[in-house]
């Protein structure tokens, strides 16, 4: 990977500090970073294998098979939950960033992650949006739940074949083939309560930005134990 913007610097060399850190195998690894001609690389392992957001586009009808969403989305949760030990938020987790290997979902990109012993809160809104938490689309403070917000709205995403829009608060059970009671209400659980924040047309009120960035996420979203443990 080549960092094409050199006023993204710093970003690029906490990916690689942290990257640095992490030894999981559903973490994609850093092999090594460098600078040449003032230019910079961070070499990461070769991870043989295609995102969800290839596995969509190739095979959706529109969406995927709901049993094998739940198995990547355990997987993705292995993935984070690690991380978060580490005290790293990713912040950009969407179909894109999973890849399926011969060993299971491997999250990959940690360009815009963050250390959660560092100020929390962002200057910018970093992250794809669609599948940013609001808090985090605000540039306000982020949590491990933003990284579960996301998550949820990836699995709908592959379900559906397109990501839902902020507004669409309606049930997935009886819209998509396979949804069970169970399953809509975490993810409904996990992305309905940061939606019930923004308005009709999608953007949060300034009283409610103000409150995601004073208090974060905590309460928003679901805790990743326990979205883990509803997807099972």
């Amino acid at each position: 990977k080549r960092l094409l913007d050199p006023t993204h610097v710093s970003r690029f060399e906490i990916e690689a500090r942290l990257l640095a850190q992490l030894d999981h195998p559903r973490v994609v690894r850093v092999v090594d970073h460098f600078r040449d001609a003032g230019d910079y690389y961070i070499v990461m392992e070769l991870i043989d294998g295609e995102s969800l957001h290839d596995r969509l586009t190739a095979e959706g009808t529109p969406g995927l098979p709901v049993d094998e969403v739940i198995e990547w989305g355990g997987q993705a949760c292995e993935a984070l939950d690690y991380i978060h030990e580490q005290h790293i938020v990713h912040r950009d987790v969407k179909p894109q960033n999973l890849i399926v290997a011969d060993r299971g979902v491997v999250l990959v990109d940690f360009g815009v992650a963050r250390e959660l012993g560092e100020s929390s809160h962002g200057t910018i809104a970093v992250g794809t949006p669609r599948f940013m938490a609001p808090e985090v689309f605000s540039g306000g403070r982020v949590s491990e739940r933003s990284d579960v917000f996301s998550l949820a709205v990836t699995l709908v995403t592959l379900i559906a074949g397109t990501p839902p829009s902020y507004t669409d608060r309606a049930p997935l059970v009886g819209r998509y083939a396979d949804i069970s009671p169970s399953l809509d209400t975490a993810l409904r659980a996990a992305t309905g309560a940061s939606f019930d924040r923004l308005d009709s047309d999608g953007c949060m009120s300034t009283n409610d930005t103000v409150t995601l960035m004073a208090s974060g996420a905590s309460g928003v979203t679901p805790s990743l134990a326990d979205f883990a443990e509803a997807l099972t």
